[in-house]
């Protein structure tokens, strides 16, 4: 009896598997990729989005530097 419980465990398991690897393959078809110049304009927004950031933050470091330093030299 056992051994007949086992087999099924056995089967219950190996379908589970099979089930989960087809849903997979029906999601993966499912997927849309994006074109090449839709991949291009997205990158250039994240670089000139990025190079507004680096400015930013060095504009705010350098004021708070010189901020600091006037500060610091005040007090000597």
């Amino acid at each position: 009896m056992s051994a007949n419980t086992n087999v099924s465990n056995v089967n219950k398991n190996v379908s589970s598997v099979v089930k989960f690897y087809r849903d997979v393959k029906a999601e993966f078809k499912k997927i849309t990729w994006p074109t090449k110049d839709e991949v291009k304009k997205t990158t250039e927004v994240v670089f000139v989005t990025l190079a507004i950031f680096i400015l930013i933050i060095w504009l705010y470091d350098s004021v708070f530097g010189l901020a600091l330093k006037t500060i610091l030299n005040y007090l000597k």
